[in-house]
Parts: structure tokens; C-alpha cells; sequence
């Protein structure tokens, strides 16, 4: 005959087993949710929305103009897209002009480096220190003393609505503030100079348009367009290079 505290005892390593092994089960088939829903035919995730009807709807309806009999047109729909795709091509390239055989720069030029982006993580400068190019390093320490920060509104909660951007930038009197006479060493590391200026972004978020989505003394019409102190560094640039 069991007694009963024997009994309780196994009961509860049984439960406790079971629980672990639950866990345990639920991690490894969220990880691998989408190979679960393609065998078994499941749906694990289901994104609905509220109309201003109050009712829900879980299917995206394409605008009129991509529908052809009232199905989705793939062809009507792959044109748009590459035309949009051929726009921020051509709007997103420069063609700059090689005046004085600037480019290619000698192996051991000297060259001095601005914007807190080429010094992140991952950087600019981490392709650069790997070549024999000499880097400037009056401007190096200055940056390596600044507390760089390229967030973006995928990091900060997927708050979009609610997010302001500022790309952080310093300019010459940020520069000025650390080393009075930074521009001095110019004249040392002068054979070009190499301005990197960028925006950071992360899944689930986008920046949100127009002079809100930017943040008080920015000083640009929207997050992609160069803030004041953006174009007070390239202005720096230009004088002393």
C-alpha cells in the first residue's frame, strides 16, 4: 500500500516534468512556427485590424487601379513596383565628378574622417583602419570621445507615430568644443577628406513623415533630409579640403 506523502511526492514530479517538457515543447515550435504551419496547414499568427466600421477585416484589398475582375493584377502590381524601384534608383544616386584625379587615393594618403557614422559599430573606419591609408588622429579621438547614438524608430518600441528624429550630428563647433585647433591637423592629413552621413533604421518601424517626424532644432523639412549641423560638417568639408 503507497502512502501517501510517496504519492504526492510523485505526483508532483510527474506535474513538474510535465511543465518543463511544456515549456520546453512551446519554445522549440514558436521558433520553427512557420515549418509547423506549412506541414500541418495551421495559421499560428493572424493580423486583423479594426475598420471605422468597428468590424474586423484580416485580408489587405488593393486599390482599384491593381485589379483586374476584382482580383489583384500581379503585372499591374510588379509595374508599380519597379517603376517606384527605377525612382529611388535614380533619385538616390550621385554621379561625382573626378576633378583633379582626387580618386583613386594612394595607398598611404593621408585622409581625415568625419560623421559620427563612420564611427559606429561595424563602421566605415573598421574598412579603412584594415587598408594602409593614415587616419587623421586628432579627429579619430575626438569622435572616440562622443557618445554616438544612430537610433531609429524600429528600436525605440515601434512607437512610430510617437517617434522624433535626430540624426545626432556633430558639426565644427562640437569638433571645436573637444580640440580648439582641430582644423590644424588638416594640413597634415589633407589629402582628402571623407564625410559619412546616414540613417539608421530597424524591422517593425519607420520614420514617420514630414517636419513632425523630426526632432526640435533638427533643423530639416523631414528625417531623410540633411539637418543643419549635416550640412555645417559638409560646409567644413568643402572650406578646408
Amino acid at each position: 500500500m503507497f502512502k501517501k506523502p510517496n504519492l504526492y511526492r510523485g505526483l508532483a514530479c510527474v506535474f513538474a516534468f510535465l511543465l518543463i517538457m511544456s515549456v520546453l515543447a512551446s519554445s522549440v515550435l514558436e521558433e520553427n512556427r512557420i515549418m509547423v504551419d506549412q506541414t500541418f496547414k495551421t495559421n499560428s499568427q493572424l493580423i486583423v485590424s479594426e475598420a471605422d466600421d468597428g468590424s474586423l477585416y484580416t485580408a489587405f484589398i488593393p486599390d482599384d487601379d491593381f485589379l483586374t475582375d476584382g482580383k489583384l493584377d500581379v503585372s499591374k502590381d510588379e509595374a508599380v513596383h519597379r517603376a517606384l524601384g527605377i525612382r529611388i534608383s535614380e533619385e538616390g544616386s550621385v554621379l561625382l565628378k573626378n576633378e583633379n584625379r582626387a580618386l583613386p587615393l594612394s595607398k598611404t594618403a593621408k585622409i581625415t574622417v568625419l560623421g559620427n557614422r563612420a564611427y559606429t559599430s561595424n563602421s566605415v573606419m573598421t574598412g579603412l583602419k584594415s587598408t594602409s591609408l593614415q587616419i587623421n588622429p586628432t579627429i579619430s579621438d575626438i569622435y572616440g570621445g562622443f557618445r554616438i547614438s544612430t537610433m531609429s524608430p524600429g528600436w525605440a518600441s515601434n512607437k512610430t507615430l510617437d517617434f522624433k528624429y535626430n540624426p545626432q550630428e556633430r558639426d565644427g563647433e562640437d569638433l571645436a568644443a573637444v580640440v580648439p585647433n582641430f582644423t590644424d591637423s588638416f594640413k597634415e592629413y589633407g589629402d582628402a577628406c571623407i564625410v559619412v552621413l546616414g540613417r539608421s533604421n530597424g524591422e517593425g518601424a519607420d520614420y514617420k513623415p514630414g517636419a513632425e517626424g523630426v526632432a526640435d532644432g533638427v533643423g530639416s523639412r523631414n528625417a531623410m533630409a540633411l539637418s543643419t549641423k549635416e550640412k555645417n560638417l559638409l560646409k567644413l568639408a568643402t572650406d578646408n579640403f
